[in-house]
């Protein structure tokens, strides 16, 4: 009797509250004298699935051919209307196309006059997509961010990508003016420079050594520590004349440096022209405060943007606290004008721009690189109107098709394709700017040597000024003891 009442009392309380299905739970069982899994006990494993099969009544809504609007603006490769505006196309326009068929409802597209997302009126409403979707107009918004501020507006669906917003600027390549230098790694270099030391000091002890240096050897010239350095660094340039007695004095060392310098040249020769013509985009800023204070290039943000609400407020904190820069950020209504405007004025605007939509627009006016780190990071998604009770049902469609990889597909052939305007690099000639490293070098070898061998004379000088006075010392004292 007692088991019987806290079973109707457990059933009671998760009749209540619904959300707490307890499916590993556990119940004592006086006759086995142990706990058994709450569900095991026929009444509960039948009321288990009574819960169940009414939670999933919301999965499983029959559309019967019930019309669905989706509303959205004209948006390349993102949402295109065709046939009177009958029928969408574009990853989002064939996902809510393909979910029409598998659901079986009909989809009614609804073409936005204005080609915002929505911003808001004076009077409280708002504009755009976003009009049309608080009027009650339509029923799904077929491209939107997962945004919190969104929240209190919109219901959103299982997400399909993952996207931010970026800078976009027109690219400036440039050339590599040390790729002489960095052609080696530091670590490259270090190394180099390492073995040319040992090498020099080996040859410089090893005439130490009574074995090398023999009675024969001893009557030919020996070389101090600055002509095995300059010998070489001769050796190691594949320059230079190497004197016979240096070279039959050292054959196996000698050998051994010519070895390494082959191969050092060789590796060098061998990226010489990719790295002397390999140009590359060097960014002018990283991030919003890098841009204003260290540039000159001004932003440029789209009015009716997913953000453009808290974008338009944390641009005015920034104005608030430099005046300075009010005019280096611009708004515009017209998405399109403000990829002409930065398109045709290089190095002077910055776009700020949702990631997958830059990379279809630019593939139509101009090629774009994205500068810095992605801002307002978000999962594309789409909203949909609060008190419609099919969302789980297209929630789990959505599943599915991202099971399946339908999504990646679609998203593949509309975002990820290939551009087709890049720039074709036409062949350039050579430039100063590419090789003055070179002219850098020799001047600072020219200036080297000149500087060698002006002290080179005045220690000659002062040398032979001391000596002239210590001949005219010794013929003094030697007048003055013949005198004697």
């Amino acid at each position: 009797m007692i088991v019987l009442r806290v079973s109707l009392i457990l059933a009671l309380l998760q009749y209540i509250f619904d959300n707490g299905l307890a499916a590993n739970g556990l119940i004592w069982d006086k006759y086995r004298q142990n706990f058994v899994q709450l569900y095991s006990i026929p009444r509960f494993a039948a009321l288990n699935e009574e819960i169940q099969a009414r939670r999933r009544r919301s999965e499983l809504y029959i559309f019967h051919h019930e019309p669905i609007r989706a509303a959205y603006y004209e948006d390349p490769h993102v949402v295109m209307f065709y046939e009177n505006n009958t029928k969408i196309r574009g990853i989002s326009g064939e996902v809510w196309t393909l979910l029409a068929d598998y659901l079986n409802f009909t989809l009614i597209p609804v073409k936005s006059k204005s080609n915002t997302f929505g911003e808001p009126l004076e009077d409280g409403t708002y504009d755009g997509v976003m009009g049309i979707f608080k009027r009650n107009e339509t029923d799904i918004i077929l491209r939107t961010g997962l945004y919190k501020f969104r929240k209190k507006d919109m219901d959103y669906t299982i997400p399909i990508y993952r996207t931010g917003y970026n800078l976009l600027i027109r690219p400036k390549w440039q050339y590599d003016n040390m790729w002489l230098i960095e052609m080696f790694s530091i670590n490259t270099w270090y190394f180099i420079i390492s073995i040319f030391v040992i090498l020099c000091l080996f040859g410089y002890f090893a005439q130490k050594i009574p074995e090398i240096n023999t009675e024969d050897n001893k009557t030919k010239i020996n070389f101090n520590l600055s002509d095995h350095i300059f010998h070489t660094f001769a050796i190691m340039c594949s320059q230079g004349y190497l004197p016979s007695d240096y070279f039959d004095k050292f054959k196996i060392l000698s050998t051994s440096k010519n070895i390494f310098s082959w191969l050092i040249f060789l590796t060098f020769s061998s990226h010489l022209i990719y790295r002397m013509t390999n140009r590359e985009v060097i960014p002018p800023f990283n991030n919003f405060d890098d841009l204003l204070s260290n540039t000159n290039y001004i932003i440029l943000s789209f009015r009716g943007s997913m953000v453009h609400e808290s974008f338009e407020k944390k641009m005015k904190i920034i104005i608030n606290n430099n005046p300075k820069w009010k005019n280096r950020i611009k708004f515009m209504d017209n998405e399109r004008d403000i990829y002409r405007t930065a398109c045709n004025n290089k190095n002077k605007y910055a776009i700020f721009e949702v990631h997958d939509t830059f990379t279809v627009i630019s593939r139509f006016v101009c090629t774009l690189m994205p500068i810095g780190n992605l801002y307002y990071k978000t999962w594309i998604t789409f909203g949909i109107q609060k008190h419609l009770p099919y969302k789980r049902t297209i929630d789990i469609a959505i599943i599915k098709m991202q099971e399946v990889g339908l999504v990646d597909c679609l998203k593949e052939r509309w975002l990820l394709t290939k551009l087709d305007n890049k720039e074709n690099n036409r062949f350039e000639k050579i430039d100063f700017d590419q090789i003055y490293v070179i002219f850098c070098i020799l001047s600072i070898g020219f200036l080297a040597a000149i500087l060698v061998l002006a002290i080179e004379h005045i220690v000659f000088f002062y040398e032979s000024k001391l000596d002239v006075k210590i001949e005219k010392r010794v013929r003094r004292k030697t007048v003055k003891i013949l005198i004697k």
